[in-house]
């Protein structure tokens, strides 16, 4: 009897093991999934706005002490013309277009040493690390050239460095490469 009962016990705690393991993998693996939505934009695969947000930090915080002196070029870019887009043709051609502009902007910058965000809407930031502006800017009239062949849509979009020196060096370059995105769109306004 004795035997009988330490035996189900063991099976009972046993049971109970491989109950707790297969729940702490479902766990996991919802945690995962979980991280993968929060770091990844699912409507054009670039990273999210979290992802920027964080890997932001972690550079503001390397370049502190950083004596490499690395640098980055920030690009800020939107669709010309998106929220008409959205209220004329509905938004799921909207999305169609988020999507088909992030596999171009992945495919289009995979070459060069590059982070794509989706940073809400149709606003996108592009990083880009130890390249000279005048040897990236090019290829976003090649990357618009695709975009316009693909959608009949076109992206504006600004660059500037990033300047560690700067209390606030990302938040910084944003706000510079926003007035210039916006200066391209007037631009091409005034020739259109």
């Amino acid at each position: 009897i004795i035997f009988s009962i330490i035996f189900y016990l063991t099976l009972i705690l046993a049971f109970d093991s491989v109950k707790n393991v297969a729940l702490t993998n479902k766990k996991s693996t919802e945690n995962e999934e979980l991280e993968k939505i929060a770091y990844i934009d699912t409507l054009t695969k670039l990273q999210s706005r979290v992802s920027y947000m964080q890997f932001t930090k972690k550079q503001e915080l390397y370049h502190k002490n950083d004596t490499s002196n690395s640098s980055f070029v920030f690009v800020m870019m939107d669709i010309d013309g998106f929220k008409k887009i959205n209220d004329t043709k509905g938004h799921t051609i909207g999305d169609e277009i988020l999507k088909s502009v992030g596999a171009i902007i992945n495919e289009h910058f995979k070459q060069f040493k590059c982070k794509s965000f989706r940073i809400g809407g149709d606003e996108f930031v592009l990083l880009f690390e130890n390249i000279q502006i005048s040897d990236i800017e090019p290829q976003f009239i090649k990357m618009n050239e695709k975009i316009h062949n693909s959608n009949g849509i076109t992206m504006s979009y600004g660059c500037c460095e990033v300047d560690f020196n700067n209390e606030e060096p990302f938040e910084n370059a944003y706000k510079k490469a926003d007035i210039l995105m916006y200066s391209h769109k007037e631009q091409k306004k005034l020739h259109s």
